[in-house]
């Protein structure tokens, strides 16, 4: 849904012109439970790149070949 109007001779209501609607899309009530898992998933596979790339980074390892063995950017692994 792109929005939702309210529309009568008076006046017209905009779902995302009152925030309703941002409202939803920021609720994970709506969201089906196995996408809610598989963000899960994804979220946590992110965490476990960082997590191996920061334990690389301390070893000393270079950064171009800890950015291709976890798939972070060299930015990302930088900022670790």
């Amino acid at each position: 849904m792109v929005d939702h109007l309210i529309i009568s001779d008076e006046l017209y209501r905009s779902l995302t012109d009152s925030g309703v609607f941002e409202n939803l899309q920021e609720s994970k009530r709506w969201i089906l439970p196995y996408l809610l898992e598989k963000q899960a998933r994804k979220e946590g596979k992110a965490e476990g790149s960082r997590e191996k790339a920061k334990a690389l980074k301390r070893e000393a390892v270079d950064t171009v070949i800890i950015a291709k063995t976890s798939g972070l950017s060299i930015e990302e692994i930088g900022k670790l």
